[in-house]
């Protein structure tokens, strides 16, 4: 008699094989090196669960935690935040870092938001998430879209006046020579 058992975990391995191969390329273009995954099949289902997931090693660069930065539109992003006494850069972790450095620079994009209630300036390559990595935070004295502007040298047009305040979306990249 054949075990009830057998054929639905050879089901959850090849399952569980086709999300490890699909995780495991999306960890290289993160740059990581490591996945430890367990696969098992419990009360039916089959759970694979992604345990461990190490950075490939370290490049130049300053970052909490000994990770680099690889990235010029990051790099220089995070040089204009620290120059200015209004912003506190924010030390990104190594997968930060990384996922950052994945992205076409030419779509990153700085601008200001809220974390809870307190202004910073974040990072994205898209502005339906404009908050996606917080590189700093700001003084709470001053408007933050101003400060960004100082930051990153970007003149405003100010001949228009608008009840509502268009958020500011900066391109690093074209800055950048």
């Amino acid at each position: 008699m054949a075990n009830p058992w057998v054929e639905p975990l050879q089901g959850c391995s090849r399952w569980a094989m086709t999300l490890k191969n699909s995780l495991r390329e999306r960890s290289v273009a993160l740059g990581m090196t490591r996945l430890v995954y367990r696969t098992s099949l419990a009360g039916g289902m089959c759970l694979t669960m992604a345990l461990a997931m190490q950075p490939s090693g370290t490049v130049a660069g300053p970052s909490s935690d000994g990770c680099a930065i690889k990235s010029q539109v990051l790099s220089w992003s995070m040089d204009r935040i620290r120059a200015n006494p209004s912003a506190r850069a924010r030390q990104l972790s190594c997968k930060e870092i990384a996922t950052i450095q994945a992205v076409n620079p030419e779509s990153l994009e700085v601008t200001t938001g809220r974390v809870s209630g307190k202004p910073v300036i974040c990072m994205s390559s898209s502005r339906s998430i404009p908050c996606l990595f917080i590189l700093a935070d700001l003084s709470e004295d001053g408007d933050p879209t101003s400060v960004l502007a100082e930051i990153f040298n970007y003149k405003q047009n100010t001949t228009v006046l608008n009840e509502t305040v268009e958020r500011l979306f900066i391109r690093p990249a074209k800055y950048i020579k």
